[in-house]
């Protein structure tokens, strides 16, 4: 597993939160 800075992993839960909401 590569390791995340700060930034990748905000752009990741963004996109997973984006994915989230429109399943909604």
């Amino acid at each position: 597993m590569a390791k995340l800075n700060t930034e990748d992993l905000l752009a990741q839960f963004k996109e997973m939160t984006l994915v989230e909401l429109s399943e909604f």
